[in-house]
């Protein structure tokens, strides 16, 4: 598995995804993650979907951390339908370090 590893001070232009025709936007706060590397170094976690075999199935990229400290699944059960929902501005880098 590939890891990609940049300054924990990086800032670049946020990833936009579209899904279903809405565009949802990862900032690079929410793809860094302090785990610990030292000398300034973090892991910027953007997964390639053939790191788990995914790409079998026709997927390219592995939606995880950074995607869920942005937006949060919503659901409608009486409706039948569900969406996402940004969590606003807490929705910054995560520390792992231990």
């Amino acid at each position: 598995m590939a890891c990609y590893v940049v300054d924990c001070d990086a800032s670049y232009d946020p990833i936009s995804l579209a899904i279903n025709g809405h565009i949802y936007n990862i900032t690079s706060d929410q793809l860094t993650m302090d785990i610990g590397l030292g000398g300034n170094q973090c892991l910027c976690a953007l997964w390639n979907g053939a790191d788990f075999g995914l790409d079998a199935l026709g997927v390219d990229w592995a939606l995880g951390a950074p995607f869920l400290r942005a937006y949060c699944l919503t659901t409608d059960v009486g409706n039948d339908r569900m969406g996402l929902a940004s969590v606003g501005k807490g929705g910054g880098r995560h520390n792992t370090a231990m």
